[in-house]
């Protein structure tokens, strides 16, 4: 029977084809890991939404027409109007809100006509109607999301199963 001495093992372990089968058990240690896999069904599906709305995002409808009603032709901080949305920001609120939106308002449509020079700046009644108008739907799908958060926190805890979505749970939680 042969043997193998230690330094023929340690060649062995730093071969390309051994290195090779450790990425293979890593990949397949990822693939068989429901953490690890909810972490790219979810990553995906955070990046999938945001690269859409960002795509859609230069869309710009009428909300009350769309939905088959009579304009409401508001007034607010003196700006009379329909509602008016870029088709992304109906995606945005499922993948997050991070940005004040007063201040993207404020960069992009008062100061960046000035650098542009080509554009007219927003008044400040545009301005703070337009984040008004956005604030308030940000907050109505704040609302009417939670359910479906909630439920799909439900489902992900079932997926994963209790022993590991509690020590998930435990370790998110913990300062170490």
């Amino acid at each position: 029977m042969n043997r193998m001495n230690e330094s023929n093992v340690e060649s062995l372990s730093s071969s390309p084809l051994a290195e090779r089968v450790r990425t293979e058990v890593r990949f397949a240690d990822v693939v068989s890991h429901k953490p690890s896999r909810l972490f790219l069904f979810l990553g995906g599906f955070f990046i999938a939404n945001a690269l859409i709305a960002e795509f859609m995002g230069v869309k710009i409808f009428a909300l009350e027409p769309t939905l088959g009603i009579a304009s409401l032709d508001f007034n607010l901080f003196g700006q009379v109007g329909a509602l008016q949305f870029s088709a992304g920001v109906l995606l945005w609120p499922i993948v997050f809100t991070m940005t004040d939106s007063f201040v993207v308002l404020f960069i992009a449509f008062k100061l960046g006509p000035d650098l542009v020079g080509n554009v007219e700046p927003w008044s400040w009644g545009q301005l703070l109607a337009v984040g008004t108008v956005q604030y308030a739907y940000k907050f109505l799908m704040a609302i009417l999301l939670t359910p479906a958060i909630y439920g799909a926190h439900y489902l992900i805890d079932r997926y994963l199963g209790d022993a590991v979505a509690t020590a998930m749970k435990k370790r998110a939680t913990s300062w170490n």
